[in-house]
């Protein structure tokens, strides 16, 4: 049995291999800077991706910094209108003008313009740990995800909020672009 880390949400009895890695599977897609998508498993350093900066809200293009595959972690796979996404129970998704954990999320959230309609739990396996240089953010699968621990302030954005949908995704990168 795995030990109970009580400190993170008091009150919460969490499984620590939910806590550490706010990733999404190596098979999801990730937006590029020239608008196609590249599997998260195949993303590496150097990589442009396409996102919104996390404190400024400005829509650009930021260098990937560093990429980890992270074994044997509890994942679920979110449902929405229009896609889902695999990806551990600590990934940040942004939600109005908070980020909230996919196992935080609840039924009706708007997550880059689409409602989320259920979790459920997937098989343990990889996840893939990406930080992007400055913005913090990337965008997988359409939907605006923050790329570390913590999270911005509630309200962050200079107070002016994010737009409910992420840039526009248009193809997939061929492998090794």
């Amino acid at each position: 049995s795995l030990p109970i880390n009580k400190e993170v949400q008091p009150g919460k009895y969490k499984d620590p291999r939910y806590l550490t890695n706010t990733c999404p599977s190596p098979d999801e897609l990730i937006l590029l800077s020239n608008g196609l998508q590249k599997r998260a498993g195949e993303i590496i350093v150097g990589d442009s991706v396409k996102t919104r900066h996390e404190l400024t809200d400005k829509v650009s293009n930021f260098p990937v910094s560093y990429v980890e595959i992270i074994p044997n972690s509890k994942r679920c796979k979110l449902t929405f209108e229009f896609n889902s996404l695999v990806c551990s129970y600590s990934h940040k998704l942004l939600v109005g003008t908070e980020w909230k954990t996919a196992e935080d999320l609840i039924f009706g959230d708007v997550v880059s313009g689409q409602a989320f309609l259920g979790t459920e739990p997937v098989e343990d396996g990889d996840v893939v740990l990406i930080t992007v240089e400055d913005a913090h953010t990337y965008i997988v699968n359409g939907l605006q995800s923050h790329n570390k621990r913590p999270a911005p302030p509630k309200g962050g954005y200079g107070g002016q909020g994010n737009p409910p949908v992420a840039p526009t995704i248009s193809g997939e990168a061929p492998a090794g672009s």
